[in-house]
C-alpha cells in the first residue's frame, strides 16, 4: 500500500492549493453593476516537485464569460445576481478548463492562475454610470439598484495592479492571457493593454499570447446586421458601456463585438489561437435563432425564439435539432451559417499570421470545461495538446502547423456531411451557460418591460398593472 501511495503523489496528477477571492477596493472605482467591490480568484503557483517544475514567473489570466447586459433595466436586473454583485461570492472556489487543477487535463496546472470575475456586463470593457429609467416600477418586483456601474476597464485596470503589487506578476516572464464566451472576446479586446501594462511594470516577458474560447459571434450574412437582434444588442453595449478601443471608434457601433473584427484588432505581435466551433449550441439558439426587436433590451430574451425554440430547444444545438422538430429551412439556415463561420475562421488575416493557431471543431460546445479540452480530437490530437504546443512554439512558426479543423456536418444528422471518423467529441457539460430558468426570466422580464415602454401613461396613471413572476 505504501508503495501504491508514493506512485500516486509521483504521477502528480492535481496540484495542491486553492482558490482564494481577493476584492478589490472600491475607491479605484473598480466596481460591480450594483457597486460592489469587483476581484478576482487567485490560484498561487504550488511549489515544484521532480515531474512538475517550478513555474512562479508563468501566469494564466482568465477573463470569465457569461454574456452583457444590453440596456440599463437588463444591467439593473443583473445587478442582483453573480453576474453584477460580489455580494454572495464564495471566498474560495473551484474552476476547470484551462484553469484545471489536473495536470493531465491543462499543461498549465503549474502556472499561477488568475480567474477575473464578469459583474460588469460588458466583456470588461466598460466606462460608464447609467441610471435605470424603469428602476420605480423594476424595483416594485424586485430590488434592483436605482444606478447601474459599468466598470469593466476599472476592475482590469486595478486587477492587474494588485496583481503586480502584491503576487508578482510584474516578474512574470510568461504569459497565456484566455477567456470563455463574453470572457474569450474580452480577452482578444484587452491583450494589447494587459500586455502594455506589464510592459510598464517592467515585467520580463519572453512570451505573451491570447486564446480565446467561443469568444467570436457572427451575424448571419443573409440577414441585415443593421436590424439583426444580437447586432442591436452589441451596439447598445458599445454605446452604453462607453467603449472607446480603436476598433470600436472606426466602424459602426457594436461591429468591434462581431465576426472576426475582435480577433484582427489583436495588435499583430501578439500570437492568438482560437478554439471555435462554427455553430456553436449558444450562437445557433441566440443569435441565428434569436427573436425581434421587443426582446433586445434583455439579453437571452430572444434566444430560440419562435419556431427556433421547437427545433433547437433551449441549447440543446445540433444534439436537439432533428427532422420532426426542424423545417428544411431552418436545416438549410443552419448549414449556411456554419459554411459561412467556417470560412470566416479560414480567411481571416490574424489567423495567417506566424505564432497564429486555431482549433476549429464541429462539436458544437460554447467554451470549453474540462473534459472537452482533454477529449475533443481532430486526428489523434485534443484540444489540451493543441494549446499546450501553440503556447511553448516560437511567435514565428507558421500557422498552418497549429491549425486543425474539422468536419462540417448535416445538422440533424451528426454522421452525415465531410465528418471523417477521426473526429472525436467530449465533454459538453456548457458549464458557462446560464440555466434554462434564467432564459426563461429574461423573458418575462423582457414582456414586462416592453409593455412599461409602450403603455407608459397608463402606468404613470396607475390605471394598468403588468404582474410578472421573478
Amino acid at each position: 500500500m505504501a508503495a501504491l501511495g508514493r506512485k500516486k503523489a509521483q504521477n502528480g496528477s492535481c496540484r495542491d492549493g486553492t482558490w482564494e477571492l481577493h476584492l478589490l477596493p472600491t475607491s479605484s472605482g473598480a466596481v460591480c453593476l450594483d457597486g460592489s467591490p469587483a476581484g478576482f480568484y487567485l490560484f498561487k503557483a504550488p511549489a515544484g516537485t521532480k515531474r512538475f517544475k517550478a513555474t512562479n514567473q508563468s501566469w494564466v489570466i482568465n477573463f470569465e464569460g457569461g454574456g452583457w447586459c444590453v440596456s440599463e433595466e437588463d444591467c439593473a436586473i443583473r445587478a442582483v445576481g453573480r453576474a453584477g454583485s460580489s455580494q454572495s461570492w464564495p471566498r474560495s472556489g473551484a474552476f476547470g478548463g484551462v484553469l484545471s487543477k489536473c495536470c493531465f487535463c491543462t499543461s498549465f496546472c503549474t502556472y499561477n492562475r488568475v480567474l477575473i470575475k464578469s459583474c460588469d456586463g460588458s466583456s470588461f470593457s466598460g466606462a460608464a454610470t447609467r441610471d435605470v429609467p424603469a428602476w420605480g416600477y423594476i424595483n416594485k418586483q424586485l430590488a434592483v439598484p436605482r444606478r447601474v456601474h459599468i466598470a469593466g476597464r476599472a476592475i482590469v485596470a486595478q486587477t492587474l495592479q494588485v496583481l503586480i503589487e502584491r503576487f508578482g506578476l510584474g516578474h512574470a516572464n510568461d504569459v497565456l492571457v484566455s477567456g470563455c464566451s463574453s470572457g474569450g472576446l474580452a480577452a482578444l479586446l484587452l491583450a494589447g493593454f494587459v500586455r502594455s501594462t506589464l510592459v510598464a511594470a517592467a515585467a520580463p516577458l519572453r512570451r505573451f499570447k491570447v486564446a480565446a474560447f467561443s469568444g467570436l459571434f457572427f451575424v448571419p450574412e443573409s440577414s441585415d446586421e443593421a436590424r439583426h437582434p444580437f447586432a442591436e444588442q452589441m451596439r447598445s453595449v458599445v454605446r452604453m458601456a462607453a467603449i472607446d478601443f480603436p476598433s470600436c471608434l472606426k466602424g459602426p457601433a457594436g461591429s468591434c463585438m462581431l465576426g472576426t473584427a475582435p480577433l484582427e484588432a489583436v495588435p499583430l505581435d501578439i500570437p492568438v489561437f482560437v478554439v471555435q466551433t462554427p455553430v456553436d449550441n449558444w450562437q445557433a439558439s441566440c443569435i441565428l435563432g434569436a427573436g425581434g426587436s421587443r426582446t433586445s433590451r434583455i439579453f437571452l430574451a430572444g434566444c430560440e425564439h419562435g419556431p427556433w425554440g421547437k427545433c433547437l430547444g433551449w441549447m440543446r444545438g445540433a444534439g436537439g435539432a432533428s427532422k420532426r422538430n426542424c423545417m428544411p429551412w431552418q436545416f438549410a439556415q443552419l448549414r449556411t451559417y456554419q459554411r459561412q463561420v467556417s470560412d470566416a475562421l479560414t480567411q481571416s488575416p490574424a489567423l495567417t499570421r506566424p505564432g497564429s493557431g486555431a482549433f476549429v471543431h464541429s462539436c458544437g460546445n460554447h467554451c470549453e470545461d474540462t473534459d472537452t479540452l482533454v477529449y475533443t480530437r481532430i486526428g489523434d490530437v485534443a484540444i489540451k495538446q493543441a494549446l499546450a504546443a501553440w503556447f511553448k512554439a516560437e511567435s514565428t512558426v507558421a500557422p498552418g502547423a497549429h491549425t486543425r479543423r474539422g468536419c462540417l456536418p448535416f445538422w440533424g444528422n451528426r454522421s452525415a456531411g465531410d465528418c471523417p471518423t477521426t473526429e472525436m467529441c467530449g465533454g459538453g457539460r456548457l458549464e458557462s451557460l446560464p440555466p434554462i430558468s434564467a432564459h426563461h426570466r429574461a423573458k418575462q422580464w423582457a414582456f414586462a418591460l416592453n409593455n412599461i415602454t409602450s403603455r407608459s401613461r397608463d402606468l404613470a396613471n396607475g390605471n394598468t398593472r403588468v404582474s410578472v413572476k421573478v
